[in-house]
């Protein structure tokens, strides 16, 4: 049953990515053949599917474009691994097809291999002048990676191939705000909304634009547009590979990420549940299955689900993020201090596992070391700017007071300019003996009332004291 693109879209972004492992060798086992795994397991309308696709191959085994659909039927249908398989073989049969290297890029996504997956962008962006998607994906690639001059010339490269393209439009928007250059990124948001004036996504940014140049108004009427946003971008290539896709398994995770947004955790886990007995190896279901057990605290279930997708894929981020929650929650920080800091070697640069780390050294004591990984998850993804805060707080509470400063004013200059923030920066130069700085800083809040007003007062109240005569 074919799905129209926007609810394809949705399956795919309803899914989290199943990320991490290793690609088994070549040969080394007849279920790493993608001609000759066992199908035994499978949806027999997937195995069917898979089959037929297999045959083809066979008969045409010098083919690369047979090699890729094999491949595209693997990866529509939660494969990724033994796609990457025919996408190695599509590529090295036809090294200048753009489009290999483009789905091998994408199931090295799948499988969390994600520098290999930029390099394998950047290939098909090398042998592609005409297809923009390539170029745009490569753009996003480079700016989670934090490379704001590469990804802004990849967003570029795209809109000289087309210049009606909306994601690009939006990368290079992001990459302006990164730049603190709101106005340059209003103008492509501008644009990108004149193209497609539905894009909750443009509506979003378009609310962060005119937020950053004071435009109040409009940032409230954008923000309610781009309420929920979720970009449903998918291009010609990544369509005709869902077109391979036997929708049983989708269209339940479909359904079972719906179920869990609306509250509803144990018909989203029932629903899964059925297709569990067929589905032990699939990485993607088991990763949303971990998700339904742990949103519906069933902790031991997440906790064995979680276990079963890193034997299958050890570097599963989304895994090991809900193993180390899991281990969080049953108060063994421990365990998932342990978890999360191996999650942070396969994953450096992942805002999530550094955030997450952050918060469990805090709870198990280790304020220090609770700053130290804040900070690399803000470094790792600079829209955070609520950790800013909060390593200013932990940093008052240690007696950091240098630290916490930096901390707090590095939030106002990303424009975290809460009452909070101020009252904090106030106690921090305080401490440090600043009591004009201090002073300004509350004067900064122009009347605005902090979440707890008795801060503000003992804030005061000190300043006062310390310019008291005698002091």
């Amino acid at each position: 049953m074919a799905l129209p693109v926007r609810i394809l879209a949705v399956v795919l972004l309803s899914v989290p990515l199943a990320c991490g492992g290793e690609e088994p060798p070549s040969g080394s086992d007849a279920a790493d053949d993608p001609l000759s795994a066992d199908l035994a397991g499978f949806d027999p309308g997937v195995a069917e599917a898979i089959e037929g696709a297999r045959d083809e191959v066979r008969g045409r085994a010098s083919d690369p474009d047979e090699w890729g659909r094999l491949g595209m039927t693997y990866e529509a249908n939660f494969i990724p691994h033994l796609a990457l398989f025919c996408y190695d073989e599509a590529v090295r049969l036809s090294p200048a097809a753009a489009k290999w290297h483009y789905r091998r890029s994408r199931a090295l996504t799948t499988l969390g291999r994600v520098e290999e997956a930029t390099t394998a962008l950047a290939t098909a962006a090398t042998h592609t002048r005409s297809y923009a998607p390539a170029h745009w994906r490569l753009g996003f690639a480079h700016l989670g990676n934090g490379e704001l001059e590469a990804a802004a010339a990849a967003f570029q490269a795209a809109l000289a191939i087309d210049a009606a393209q909306v994601p690009a439009r939006v990368g290079l928007a992001r990459v302006r705000l990164q730049e603190d250059d709101p106005a340059s990124a209003l103008a492509e948001l501008e644009r990108a909304e004149r193209a497609d004036r539905e894009d909750r996504t443009v509506h979003s940014l378009l609310a962060t634009a005119y937020r950053q140049l004071g435009r109040e108004a409009d940032a409230e009427r954008e923000g309610e547009l781009g309420r929920g946003a979720i970009p449903d971008w998918v291009d010609p290539w990544e369509s005709e590979m869902l077109r391979h896709r036997v929708d049983t398994v989708g269209l339940a995770v479909l359904r079972s990420g719906e179920l869990i947004e609306e509250g509803n955790h144990a018909e989203a886990i029932r629903l899964l549940e059925e297709l569990s007995g067929t589905e032990s190896d699939n990485i993607t279901f088991l990763v949303q299955l971990t998700t339904a057990y742990v949103r519906g605290e069933r902790y031991e279930e997440a906790m064995a689900t979680a276990r079963r997708c890193l034997e299958i894929e050890p570097r599963n981020v989304t895994a090991l993020l809900h193993l180390a929650g899991v281990q969080a929650q049953l108060a063994d920080f421990a365990a998932a201090r342990a978890t999360l800091e191996a999650a942070a070697g396969f994953h450096p640069q992942d805002a999530r596992v550094h955030r997450a780390l952050g918060s469990v050294l805090y709870k198990s004591g280790d304020r220090r070391a609770a700053t130290d990984a804040w900070r690399a998850s803000f470094a790792a993804d600079e829209r955070q700017t609520d950790l800013l805060y909060q390593v200013g707080m932990v940093e008052l509470q240690i007696h950091r007071w240098e630290q916490a400063r930096d901390a707090f004013q590095l939030a106002i200059d990303r424009r975290l300019d809460t009452p909070d923030v101020f009252v904090g920066l106030a106690k921090a130069r305080l401490e440090l003996g600043d009591l004009d700085g201090a002073a300004t800083a509350l004067a900064a809040l122009r009347g605005r009332a902090p979440a707890d007003p008795r801060r503000l007062e003992q804030v005061r109240r000190e300043i006062d004291a310390r310019r008291a005569p005698g002091r």
